[in-house]
């Protein structure tokens, strides 16, 4: 497997760096006593300069191909992501390939953690949803690690904001704004609450630039007032923000939501306040999630091919992993286009 000249570190390079033991090198790695701190933390420093990997599957299978793949993701109890993965893990087994899947937690520590995980496993490439940085322009210290380190990868749903080139799979998700917030304008809805992700990851920022130009271009006032953040992508947030929306806009007559479990808990609210669905409140949401067509009533949204997303990802790794794509240095981005899905929520 092909690792590139910085991943040919090993115990006994740093042995002959220190001038020790390659033994006293493996008590360090390995976190065991009877080195001297001062020494220890040199030979840590050094090793992670270094890029070292430790070889967890030894000596004898070195130069063979384990043909393995990682999967990090940012939250592995949404059924987006579930349906990503299914799709990454069934094309993984059509090439022969295992699949590790780590749960990011959106913690930018966690999926480090994982991600070095993932190195030490070694993979031969890693399919990854990244957790959002708070600094625009911050460098992904893993992501140049694994380019350090030759380990292809390819970036799901996700834009990092990091100005690097990276390859990214995503739905077009301003796009898919856009068909949302137009569609309720041509319905005649001109008071229209949006609910969205507090954090400015990908799919918010780019459905709220879709939203804004649909209202631009229908000469419908944008309001900020009308937009409501939540922490978290679930019913109860859905429906706390809901209740919010209708404190602050009592005259709203729809509302976007971020996601399907968001409508789902914006339905629940708007029950509780007295409101119709569709007669007093319209709702649309994104994704269109397995049960979004169970819903009562079933409901209108944004469908994006999660499966399609899963396994055009895993197929560029696969060309990057085997040499069909040369790298060049540059980023990529692929773009899926959503549609919107009537139903009767409008």
């Amino acid at each position: 497997m092909y690792r590139g000249a910085m991943s040919k570190v090993t115990i006994k390079t740093l042995a002959e760096l220190f001038q020790v033991t390659p033994k006293t090198v493996s008590k360090v790695l390995n976190h065991k006593p009877g080195v001297g701190e001062e020494l220890r933390q040199s030979i840590l420093r050094k090793a992670e300069e270094l890029n070292y990997v430790p070889n967890v599957f030894g000596r004898g299978l070195q130069g063979n191909t384990m043909k393995t793949i990682g999967v990090v993701i940012s939250d592995n109890a949404s059924p987006n992501y579930s349906s990503i993965v299914k799709a990454i893990e069934a094309a993984a087994d059509r090439a022969g390939y295992n699949m590790i899947l780590c749960n990011s937690s959106e913690n930018i520590e966690i999926e480090e953690k994982k991600i070095k995980l993932l190195i030490e496993k070694q993979v031969e490439g890693i399919i990854i949803a990244p957790v959002h940085r708070e600094e625009a322009g911050e460098v992904h210290p893993l992501l140049k690690r694994l380019a350090d380190l030759a380990i292809h990868y390819v970036l799901i749903s996700r834009s990092p904001r990091d100005g690097g080139s990276h390859t990214v799979v995503r739905t077009d998700d301003e796009q898919g704004g856009y068909a949302a917030a137009r569609y309720l304008i041509d319905c005649g809805h001109r008071r229209i609450a949006v609910l969205v992700h507090e954090l400015p990851i990908t799919p918010s920022t780019e459905r709220l630039k879709g939203y804004r130009r649909a209202f631009a271009e229908a000469g419908v006032l944008w309001d900020e007032r009308c937009i409501v953040t939540f922490p978290d992508a679930t019913v109860e947030c859905g429906k706390r923000a809901m209740l919010q929306a209708l404190d602050h806009n009592e005259d709203c007559t729809a509302v976007l939501a971020f996601n399907d479990i968001i409508a789902m808990g914006a339905m629940i609210a708007a029950r509780e306040r007295g409101r119709r669905i569709p007669d007093d409140l319209a709702i649309v949401g994104f994704d269109d999630i397995t049960y979004a067509q169970a819903m009562n009533p079933p409901l209108t949204t944004v469908r994006q091919d999660t499966a399609l997303i899963g396994s055009r990802a895993f197929e560029v790794l696969h060309h990057k992993m085997t040499g069909l794509v040369k790298p060049t240095g540059q980023g990529k981005l692929i773009l899926l286009q959503p549609e919107l899905i009537i139903r009767e929520t409008v």
